[in-house]
């Protein structure tokens, strides 16, 4: 499971349901998740959709077609799918089984649906609660991290392509960011953390020295021809991107904010800080710790709040994304 939320939705009836649709919508979003819902109008092709992406969570008219949910039950165990189903009906009763990760919705009375979206809504909670497991959530948290750094990459990359390397973008991006990977570098060179090869003896081959580059790293960073060849480097990380992100918003708008401070404190330095963190037991809940910068406590509650956040910048990097693109 990621910060998309899936649910795989069968009913030959789609239209029937708009309104609880867009109540599934809003409703999985106040959880800070990104909604997908995806319909399909008889079993077979649900099938393929079960076979061709991991859902969270299945909805299903009971009675779909001439036949029965029986024979869907049956194909998405055979097939090793353990997605919570729910199955729905207000034409027929349904069957009185006890399946595992199975419910059955009867109901024949006026405004049953009002019911039904409540037991839908009953089920994504129960989903979600499972990914409560503080381990789980910190992997969630580290792979959608990673992807908002993707993202950022998309941006810049799009963007630098774009005005060129004989742009005055290209010359301020290099004056203002690459300058500071340069103090970055020399200050791990400082310290002894990287080494740098010079070639003093022909026979002798490459000797390791340690100290200041003699080139103040300018054969490594300000030569660079295009975007690419930034991307690339190591040196170039989270934090440089964000900084980019920061200057490319300074050249075109949007609709939502940026701080980079808010995106350190708030994406950087958890992200950081979780990588480091252990499964600890604190007045009887389990909590994640770290012991980087002192104590730093993780609960579900902190989850939450680190979930609307990384939606939040998700959000905003499409959104820069495709303006962008259309420059």
């Amino acid at each position: 499971m990621s910060l998309k939320y899936k649910i795989l939705w069968v009913d030959d009836h789609k239209d029937d349901f708009a309104k609880e649709e867009k109540s599934l919508h809003k409703f999985i979003k106040s959880l800070f998740f990104e909604p997908q819902i995806d319909f399909c109008k008889d079993l077979e092709s649900a099938k393929e959709f079960v076979n061709s992406d991991k859902y969270d969570v299945i909805f299903s008219d009971y009675n779909i077609d001439e036949d029965r949910g029986d024979d869907f039950i049956l194909f998405i165990r055979d097939n090793s799918v353990n997605t919570e189903v729910l199955f729905y009906s207000g034409q027929s009763e349904l069957p009185d089984k006890k399946l595992d990760r199975v419910s059955f919705f009867f109901e024949n009375t006026t405004r049953w649906e009002d019911k039904l979206l409540k037991k839908m809504k009953d089920l994504i909670l129960l989903t979600v609660g499972k990914m409560n497991d503080l381990n789980n959530l910190r992997g969630l948290i580290m792979a959608e991290v990673s992807e908002l750094d993707n993202l950022m990459e998309d941006v810049i990359r799009e963007f630098y392509s774009k005005k060129g390397p004989a742009s005055t973008e290209w010359a301020d991006f290099k004056n203002k960011i690459i300058k500071d990977i340069q103090k970055s570098v020399l200050k791990n060179v400082k310290k002894g953390l990287i080494d740098i090869i010079k070639t003093n003896d022909k026979e002798k081959g490459y000797v390791i020295e340690k100290g200041e580059c003699p080139k103040n790293c300018t054969h490594i960073w300000m030569e660079a021809k295009n975007i690419d060849e930034i991307l690339s480097k190591f040196d170039f990380d989270s934090s440089k991107k964000a900084h980019t992100i920061n200057e490319i918003l300074r050249k075109v708008s949007i609709s939502k904010d940026f701080v980079f401070k808010d995106y350190d404190e708030n994406i950087i330095q958890v992200r950081n800080n979780l990588a480091h963190s252990k499964s600890v037991m604190i007045k009887g809940k389990e909590v994640l710790a770290t012991k980087k910068k002192g104590d730093i406590i993780f609960t579900e509650k902190d989850f939450v709040t680190i979930r609307k956040s990384i939606a939040y910048h998700h959000e905003l990097f499409e959104e820069l994304l495709e303006t962008v693109k259309a420059l």
